[in-house]
């Protein structure tokens, strides 16, 4: 297993988790 692709879902993992947190805060200031 390579860690560099470890780090890389983490990384996906990560921004999916933080845009659906920024849309989530854009749609509660609306």
């Amino acid at each position: 297993m390579k860690a560099g692709g470890r780090v890389q879902a983490l990384i996906r993992q990560w921004n999916a988790t933080r845009m659906v947190f920024v849309w989530g805060k854009g749609e509660l200031g609306t």
